[in-house]
């Protein structure tokens, strides 16, 4: 598809396969540093291992999978600092993703934020089903809708991929998403949505990106534990003990 016409039906399913495998990634089904079989992968798709190994290299681009010639494949384990470099630019990108919805929202734009936001607020009890549940579908549409709110298309698609790996990571959590956990990102989330209501681009995007830089601090994959976070972030917190790598 991608190198001509002749390519056009390997492409096709090398698309086909990436956006499953990609998917599967982003919802946590696999883990960091599990292998991926390229036969066992050819054999579930019903294809050769040409467009499963195209799709492999595509998803290396983008950091979901690590190739190891002679070794195989296997899903990306970012180190600790690795995390923090990727979560720091995705708040910016997404910052100022929330910063221009706050200038060109509509009323029905903002009325369709506050019902998934309300949804979330009374997902209480449910945060257990974080992993494959109802509770990351609303999370995900929370972000999308701010998105379409931009009005920059191109831009969007972007910011989406990083959404995309987001989700890989943080669903590779070492502490489970507590309801405390929701609480505290329920309450980033209804900032965001007053500044975004009220026009104040400025203040959304200061929002966007604490609430993002702390995603991986809130479940613990940076600093520890979820409570150390929140004292990072000025919110008062009893003290725990520190947890071992």
């Amino acid at each position: 598809m991608r190198n001509g016409f002749g390519h056009h039906l390997a492409g096709n399913k090398t698309e086909r396969i990436r956006a499953d495998l990609e998917s599967r990634f982003e919802l946590g089904l696999y883990k960091f540093g599990q292998g991926l079989n390229v036969n066992d992968l050819a054999e579930e798709f019903g294809v050769s291992r040409q467009p499963v190994m195209a799709a492999l290299s595509e998803l290396r681009n983008d950091g979901f999978v690590v190739i190891t010639p002679q070794v195989g494949c296997a899903a990306a384990h970012p180190t600790p600092s690795e995390i923090a470099d990727f979560f720091s630019v995705f708040a910016k990108m997404d910052g100022r993703m929330a910063a221009m919805a706050a200038k060109r929202r509509t009323a029905a734009e903002v009325h369709q934020l506050a019902q998934v936001l309300s949804e979330l607020e009374r997902s209480s009890g449910r945060a257990k089903q974080w992993s494959s549940g109802q509770l990351g579908i609303l999370v995900s549409r929370y972000h999308e809708i701010i998105r379409d709110m931009a009005k920059s298309a191109a831009v969007a698609g972007r910011v989406a991929r990083f959404w995309r790996m987001s989700n890989y990571i943080i669903r590779n959590a070492r502490e489970n998403y507590t309801e405390h956990l929701h609480s505290i990102a329920n309450k980033e989330r209804r900032k965001i949505l007053e500044a975004i209501e009220a026009g104040d681009a400025e203040a959304a995007e200061r929002l966007m990106e604490r609430h993002i830089i702390g995603k991986p601090q809130r479940v613990g994959l940076l600093y520890g534990s979820a409570t150390e976070a929140a004292a990072r972030a000025g919110r008062r917190s009893a003290p725990l003990r520190a947890r071992s790598a």
